[in-house]
């Protein structure tokens, strides 16, 4: 959402281009409708603030892309992508001798005929060599305690538990990670296809509590369920359904103040109902700013912090942002 709409001015009031994936997904990534951060993420921001006050900070994309952790540059983190199996080591075969120090050589810092681009190439070169030996150090000496399930969601899951155990070793305060699960965009015959997906993702995250609980951080963790929209509630003639708006989502912790369902029911769901704008796209009632809201205080951010985070957030009125105290 870029502000609060009505059915009446939904169209010319919302920025986003509604119900299209590639749109909403590069707003969720974003949450900055009006582009006033620009190439920056909601946890890049959180990154960028938490950095500036002293706290060590890691950025982390699991087997997906790198938006929503992007911050200012050369202000916050650098941001690690890491495969859904883990991190795998520079030339892990060795079919060419030391090929990490033959590429350094050819990659080499300065020398006389080098400019400027050339030593930020080397230099970052040399750094994402060093870092993901490093990496692929730790984390093979480090194994969860609990089983995760054999699956995408599963195996994401367990390399940031094993991450998180190394927290200490790399010297992270607080730790940013992002994936992604798809598989929900069921528009034929969502009942054979949302009951397996949601007891995939269910099995996962009991794995991860179970391990999150045995290194004894489960109150230093929260999980948010994002999405791009969601779906209609009139079915389409394959028994499916299609892109809608307002959906419902989860945040997941063991310092939430949980078994609760936030938000307003809508006072009516027909077709001619002021917030079903066609076939049960209903008009969300609260932005995702709420819950970010929320996550970034209770990491430690507070007043221009938090505008800096959700530069969107100052469109809405306080009654629609939660705070960590709503929350927690």
């Amino acid at each position: 959402m870029t502000k609060p709409v009505t059915k009446l001015d939904f169209e010319t009031e919302t920025v986003t281009d509604l119900f299209a994936h590639n749109a909403m997904q590069a707003e969720i990534k974003r949450l900055d409708p009006l582009k006033e951060i620009r190439l920056t993420g909601p946890l890049g921001r959180m990154i960028d603030v938490l950095s500036s006050l002293g706290f060590p900070t890691r950025a982390v994309a699991i087997d997906t892309s790198t938006e929503a952790l992007e911050g200012r540059v050369s202000v916050g983190a650098p941001v690690y992508s890491v495969d859904g199996d883990g991190v795998t080591p520079f030339n892990p075969f060795e079919a060419i001798g030391d090929m990490t120090t033959i590429v350094k050589e050819l990659n080499g810092g300065t020398e006389a005929d080098t400019n400027v681009y050339g030593e930020v190439w080397a230099s970052s070169l040399h750094k994402a060599i060093d870092q993901t030996n490093e990496l692929n150090t730790i984390l093979s000496s480090l194994a969860t305690d609990a089983t995760f399930p054999d699956s995408g969601i599963g195996s994401q899951l367990e390399v940031i538990a094993r991450l998180i155990k190394a927290r200490a070793a790399m010297g992270v305060e607080r730790d940013f990670f992002y994936l992604e699960m798809g598989g929900f965009d069921n528009h034929e015959r969502i009942a054979n296809f949302l009951g397996p997906q949601l007891s995939l993702l269910n099995s996962a995250i009991t794995a991860f509590r179970s391990e999150m609980i045995s290194q004894n951080l489960w109150n230093n963790v929260v999980m948010v369920q994002t999405t791009d929209f969601g779906r209609t509630l009139v079915p389409n003639s394959g028994a499916g359904t299609d892109h809608g708006w307002s959906g419902n989502n989860f945040v997941i912790g063991g310092a939430l103040n949980g078994n609760r369902i936030l938000g307003t029911y809508p006072p009516d769901l027909r077709e001619g109902s002021d917030v079903n704008v066609g076939r049960g796209r209903l008009i969300p009632s609260l932005p995702y700013e709420c819950i970010f809201n929320a996550v970034a205080e209770w990491m430690g951010i507070n007043g221009t912090g938090l505008d800096e985070v959700l530069p969107n957030r100052k469109n809405f009125p306080s009654d629609k942002l939660y705070t960590a105290a709503d929350f927690f």
